[in-house]
């Protein structure tokens, strides 16, 4: 809604700068304490943008509808790296040494956006056209 929008911004990068801006900004010394906090306009514009995206996008019937085919999609991602670990980036092959498979691969898999996952699904597991001279 236009409403957030204009206190928080139109895109992703743009909130998250906002958001970490006016937390730098909103917090302060309280005694021997730090209180962390939003400006109140900060925290009313979040808060509604959040009560918003569930409402209408993380509740939504089309995006439940599509919630089975992304637990399949991470599962298989989760199976293709249990079985291809050397495939994994080097700075979670070195956490191998003080972590198990399974934390390490959970914190990489965790790590990605819905938009690399899917990308990386699709290098994975889609067949590439044939090249033929």
């Amino acid at each position: 809604p236009a409403e957030y929008r204009s206190v928080l911004g139109t895109s992703t990068s743009k909130r998250i700068n906002f958001l970490v801006c006016d937390l730098i900004e909103s917090s302060r010394p309280e005694g021997e304490r730090f209180f962390v906090t939003l400006s109140p306009e900060g925290d009313r514009a979040m808060m509604g943008l959040r009560s918003f995206l569930f409402e209408n996008v993380y509740t939504n019937p089309v995006a439940k509808g599509e919630e089975r085919k992304a637990e399949d999609l991470l599962k298989q991602l989760y199976c293709y790296y249990e079985k291809n670990v050397d495939k994994l980036p080097s700075v979670y092959l070195e956490r191998l040494e003080q972590d198990e498979l399974s934390v390490v691969l959970c914190d990489f898999i965790a790590g990605m956006s819905d938009r690399f996952a899917v990308e990386l699904f699709k290098d994975l597991f889609t067949p590439k056209s044939w090249q033929v001279l």
